[in-house]
């Protein structure tokens, strides 16, 4: 479950449907939402999560890959996690 984020605009998003302040347009918001849902899952596990998403680690950050249109990367959602708790929940936009 998400226990806190770093981006006010990306808690925006996801508590208010509020995009406003996030670089991104559809069909990257719906991926961005997905994420935070399966984010925000009492049952979240690292090992099933990067199944369904490309995830890389850096310096013990987590980095999603967003895509445009399922192909061409324009930035990530950042967390890390402590079990199946996900805490500083961000994002970087590339470009």
């Amino acid at each position: 479950m998400i226990d806190n984020f770093r981006s006010k605009a990306l808690e925006a998003f996801f508590c208010e449907n509020i995009v406003e302040g996030l670089p991104f347009t559809e069909p990257t918001l719906s991926e961005i939402l997905e994420i935070l849902i399966d984010l925000n899952s009492d049952k979240f596990h690292i090992e099933d999560f990067t199944k369904l998403w490309t995830v890389y680690q850096y310096h013990g950050v987590n980095n999603v890959v967003l895509t445009v249109n399922g192909v061409e990367s324009c930035g990530a959602i950042t967390f890390e996690y402590r079990g199946n708790i996900v805490i500083h929940v961000d994002y970087f936009s590339e470009g």
